[in-house]
């Protein structure tokens, strides 16, 4: 088992600019022997600690050297409870030098609105698809319809068929009609066949007056449409019930769209579907929500939702690609409404922090949230959050910084570390495993630069690229606990890739590519690569300022979250290797 060794340059670069600014805050006028001058904390009247941003268990009164790394130790801005790992308390200085603020949450209780974007095409309607079957037994003679894509109408000659049962009809007819005097039901019966077998009337009043026998009748057409598939050739003999040409209704035409499981609490039979077709640019069509399919596509996690549009123009053509809008509410009775910069994000978890009440000493607690929905500037989120509390909505990536050098719960520290500070690492992969990751992760380095040349079209195809190789691992290759960890995570990553693919403003793919990025770190953690770092890198400004994470397989820094606005913003937080 081999370890992950993590740098803490961010931590190492936050705590020497707080250690800054506490020396610079009390520089002008503090005389020496004050309780900063001696190291001790301003509100608590208790000792500063100083650690390692590598081992946190290690806690010294003064600034020195691990004695188990050798680097240098920096300064502890916040203590821990030891009753309660999800807590971590701060001075009001470190507080007021990290610029951390709060904000009172809100419930988001009643109905949500929401405009639901989705893709699809179009397909033919079934309700208006028939098959043209000939009501008789002989010879196709000659064809009027000779192509498909055909457009035809009720009662249109569709081919000429020399007919032995019908003559053979038309011969009891006249010999009935000889013995009507005396056999009434013999001509009735003759009459009944002739209808059977779909005689056109002039046939039978031609029989009464001219007494002649039509050997080549024509099939007539009992359907409109467009002749979709030709069954027949000339030459061929038909059975009676025979198919003869397939046909559909062009009116009538079916929208089929994929919507994500996450959507489906908004769209509801009935709803409105507007959309419009890359063919047909500048115009909008609308239909109605008939359909929401019961089953869910194990493969993209989609639901099949069907719609009826009008078509009787003919401009719409099966098959098109269309993008679509579905307007619709969900009940939100237990969501409440945070601001985005106040999550960190790392996976399958969203992290908030919420300040503890009434605390003599600022403490702020560990939460973890589930996000249902984003709404401008701000989430949907159900969990362990009550109306009225106050969030962190800027500094709490600080505040988690802190708490991991604190070895208490944070971000990175799902579980908390044991005084070795080791994570569980799985290292010895399968071939076939570790060549399917190699490739996701190349794969996800094309996105990322991507991202850095700020290109839109490319982002959504490497995308779907992405999410392809990510379906294509081997996870079944894993032991159980490793092959556990990576499909709970895995789950979250394609949900990212899901909604990036869907995104069509750049800004909401490089929101959706932060997120996938927290669970790539994640899973590189876990699953380390052979022969070769991956640099986990940090942008504190990316989201107005709630900062961002990437990976790279270069220390250079290039930022994905602004390209070419800010592409040097950033700093290397860890360094993921294998020893």
């Amino acid at each position: 088992m081999q370890k992950i060794r993590l740098t803490g340059i961010i931590l190492l670069a936050l705590a020497t600019g707080l250690l800054a600014g506490y020396l610079l805050w009390y520089s002008g006028g503090e005389a020496l022997g004050s309780k900063e001058a001696v190291g001790l904390d301003a509100t608590s009247n208790t000792p500063k600690e100083w650690t390692c941003s590598m081992h946190p268990q290690i806690r010294q009164p003064e600034p020195g050297i691990c004695p188990i790394c050798e680097m240098d130790l920096i300064l502890a801005i916040g203590s821990s409870d030891e009753d309660n790992p999800l807590q971590l308390k701060m001075s009001k200085e470190a507080i007021m030098l990290a610029a951390i603020e709060t904000v009172e949450v809100k419930s988001a209780q009643g109905r949500q609105e929401k405009a639901v974007r989705l893709f699809g095409r179009l397909d033919w309607d079934e309700r208006g698809l028939s098959t043209q079957v000939s009501h008789f037994s002989g010879r196709i003679e000659q064809l009027y319809v000779n192509f498909t894509g055909q457009k035809i109408e009720i009662g249109d000659k569709l081919a000429s068929i020399y007919a032995p049962e019908m003559i053979q009809a038309q011969q009891e007819l006249l010999e009935a009609l000889k013995l009507r005097s005396s056999r009434p039901e013999l001509e009735e019966a003759a009459r009944k066949k002739l209808q059977a077998l779909k005689a056109p009337e002039w046939l039978v009043a031609q029989l009464e007056t001219d007494k002649m026998i039509v050997e080549n009748l024509d099939l007539v057409a009992d359907h409109a449409g467009l002749i979709t598939e030709k069954k027949v050739a000339p030459g061929d003999y038909l059975k009676t019930g025979q198919p003869v040409f397939s046909i559909a209704n062009t009116d009538k035409l079916w929208v089929v769209l994929d919507a994500y499981e996450e959507d489906l609490v908004y769209i509801k039979e009935g709803n409105i579907i507007e959309f419009s077709a890359d063919a047909i640019p500048g115009r909008k069509f609308s239909g109605r929500v008939e359909f929401v399919d019961a089953v869910v596509n194990p493969q993209t996690r989609t639901v099949k939702i069907r719609g009826s549009i009008d078509n009787r123009g003919g401009v719409l053509k099966p098959d098109m690609f269309v993008r679509s809008s579905i307007r619709g509410r969900a009940s939100t009775e237990v969501a409440m409404r945070i601001p985005k910069t106040a999550v960190l994000w790392t996976g399958k978890r969203s992290v908030v922090y919420v300040q503890i009440p009434d605390s003599e000493i600022p403490v702020f607690e560990y939460r973890e949230v589930e996000i249902l929905d984003e709404s401008g500037s701000e989430y949907l989120v159900a969990g362990d959050l009550s109306e009225g509390e106050q969030l962190v909505r800027q500094g709490a990536f600080t505040l988690d910084a802190a708490a991991q050098l604190n070895n208490r719960q944070s971000m990175m520290n799902h579980i908390i570390k044991d005084s070795s500070g080791e994570s569980p690492v799985f290292s010895d992969l399968p071939p076939g495993f570790a060549l399917a990751r190699e490739r996701m992760l190349m794969s996800y380095m094309e996105l990322k630069d991507a991202f850095v040349r700020s290109d839109s079209s490319t982002v959504m195809v490497l995308s779907r690229k992405q999410l392809e190789l990510l379906r294509e691992i081997p996870v079944w290759e894993l032991e159980s606990e490793a092959g556990k960890l990576w499909k709970e995570e895995t789950v979250q990553l394609e949900l990212a890739l899901a909604r990036l693919i869907s995104a069509e403003e750049l800004e909401n793919q490089r929101r959706h590519f932060e997120q996938l990025s927290g669970g790539m770190i994640r899973l590189m953690r876990a699953f380390p690569q052979e022969g070769g770092d991956l640099f986990v890198q940090h942008c504190p400004m990316a989201f107005n300022n709630a900062g961002a994470d990437w990976l790279s397989l270069d220390s250079e820094v290039l930022n994905p979250y602004f390209g070419d606005k800010m592409l040097k913003c950033g700093i290397i937080s860890e360094t993921i290797s294998v020893k």
